[in-house]
Formats: structure tokens, sequence, C-alpha cells
């Protein structure tokens, strides 16, 4: 009886010792956080109807609108971050959208760059999605990888 009892005895003791309240990170561990590379980008998004250059006006497709993107990218932390407009996506209404290839012909177009730690670039991108006059809102999206080969961290901001 008395083994038994020794038994559960150093069971719960063993149990309350394993769940005992944990201390919560300290600073060190928090910044270790702040420190992990991420790319930043702040975006804004206006509806243009066309676009005007010094030797023609270009419309889009037939029951559709341009939406030009005005990005803020910097990188912080990674060896490299891709521009490439292929990466950067425009999710409208629940579908992905690629740039519109008229965007080198729009003001401020983003220059296909890799941005190094630390760099930063701005440019704009153009999206051709359908017309609705009842639903403006929309977010980005971008899947290129980071020092060549990793998934990047983005934060984005609008």
């Amino acid at each position: 009886m008395s083994r038994l009892f020794l038994t559960v005895v150093l069971t719960i003791v063993l149990l309350i010792g394993c769940t005992s309240h944990q201390t919560p990170p300290s600073s060190d561990v928090l910044k270790q956080k702040e420190d992990l590379p991420t790319v930043l980008i702040s975006y804004d998004g206006q509806i243009v109807k066309k676009i005007i250059t010094s030797y023609d006006t270009i419309y889009p497709d037939s029951g559709n609108i341009f939406i030009k993107v005005y990005m803020n990218i910097t990188n912080k932390g990674y060896d490299e971050v891709s521009t490439n407009p292929n990466n950067f996506h425009l999710i409208y209404k629940n579908i992905k959208y690629d740039y519109d290839w008229n965007t080198p012909l729009s003001s401020s177009p983003l220059a296909s760059v890799d941005i190094l730690n630390n760099g930063q670039v701005s440019g704009s991108l153009l999206f051709q999605v359908p017309y609705d006059d009842k639903e403006t809102s929309f977010s980005m999206d971008y899947d290129g990888l980071c020092s060549g080969f990793q998934v990047c961290d983005v934060t984005w901001t609008s």
C-alpha cells in the first residue's frame, strides 16, 4: 500500500512540475523576432480608365478597368529581393490577376531589379480587372523568392 501511495504522490509531483507556469519570452527572444528578415511593401491603388503615352492612348479590354498600384518596397534582412513584375498579383473578388503588359508604358513603372539588404525601390504596376462600380477593394500578393531560394516574409500595408 505504501508503495502505491508513494507512486501516486511522485506522479502528482511530476505532473505539477511539468505543467508549471512558463515565463514569458525574454526581451532577447522578442528582439530576435524583430531581427528576422522581411520585405515591407506599402501600396495604394487607383482606378485608371486609360493610359496616355507620348504616342498613343491605351484602353483596357472591353468590360475591364485598369487598377494602378503604387508600391514602396523595402528589403529588411534578405541578401536580395526581386521586383520582377511576374512575382506580384492583384487579388480582386477572390481572383488573382497578373500584371498588365502595358505597365512599362504607364508613368512611374516599377523597375525589375534586385533590392539588396536595406535597399528600397518605388514604382507602380497596372492590372486589368472586370469593371464593377460597387466593388473596388483589392489586396496584393507576392510569390517571388528572396535571396534566390527562400520564400519571403512579406508585410503589406495599405
